[in-house]
């Protein structure tokens, strides 16, 4: 299994949202950066949360990312946020890193078709996703 996602532009768009998106992929860099073993899991969420707030973004806690083994979505949780998740990464783990980063508010509602999901501000979002294995020296991304 393998899970990866991103935000593109489509026609033309302000600088904010380019703004936005570029803290999406610097908010992934960020977090794929921190990663190698004997790393806490709750420290993931930390540096993802850091970049996002020192650039009057927000993260939206409610999307996680998540193991992959046997099966598409499990444990590990993948915080990109505060938090207080227990472990820590090993040789050998898969996960998925998706931070969802908000030019606004932090908190979602999901619409009446049960699946989309906005800010309550109606403020934009933007979502890197890759899927990454802790190797000796670091991280690897096996979705680019």
């Amino acid at each position: 299994h393998g899970d990866c996602s991103d935000t593109v532009t489509v026609g033309e768009v302000d600088t904010h949202a380019l703004k936005l998106i570029q803290v999406a992929q610097e908010c992934i860099q960020a977090g794929i950066e921190y990663c190698r073993p004997g790393r806490s899991l709750t420290g993931l969420g930390k540096t993802i949360h850091q970049h996002a707030k020192s650039n009057d973004c927000a993260v939206v806690p409610c999307f996680l990312g998540h193991g992959i083994g046997d099966f598409f979505h499990g444990p590990p949780d993948i915080y990109h946020s505060l938090n207080n998740y227990p472990g820590v990464m090993k040789p050998g783990m898969v996960f998925t890193i998706e931070p969802c980063i908000s030019e606004g508010d932090r908190r979602v509602r999901t619409l009446e078709d049960g699946w989309t999901a906005v800010t309550l501000d109606n403020s934009r979002t933007a979502q890197v996703e890759h899927t990454v294995v802790i190797t000796e020296k670091g991280a690897e991304i096996l979705t680019e």
